[in-house]
């Protein structure tokens, strides 16, 4: 593909606003795949074939995945966080709680 063809491909894409921290705690190979990923959802949700699609079109948000380490270490913080390892309890509450 040719500069110009390139540069013309590149008008025809939403604005996507990108959330790179997680890129930070990537290793290489997480990164290249968080990258494919990207660019998988850039070209089916952010390609718009008419100018007028362009135009109307609201900017998308992505936020790439948890790293692996980042995922075990949130996982170790939240285990050390808990009094003990029994899973958190669950109330249902009703409208006549309420009343009184």
């Amino acid at each position: 593909m040719k500069k110009r063809q390139r540069k013309k491909n590149e008008k025809k894409y939403i604005t996507i606003y990108v959330d790179e921290f997680n890129l930070i705690t990537m290793t290489d190979e997480e990164r290249k795949q968080a990258w494919d990923d990207y660019l998988k959802y850039r070209k089916k949700y952010a390609f718009r074939k008419r100018y007028k699609d362009l135009k109307t079109s609201k900017p998308l948000m992505y936020v790439f995945p948890p790293s692996q380490s980042m995922g075990s270490l949130i996982s170790e913080i939240s285990k050390r966080s808990r009094k003990g390892n029994q899973p958190g309890t669950t109330v249902y509450q009703n409208q006549i709680d309420f009343i009184t």
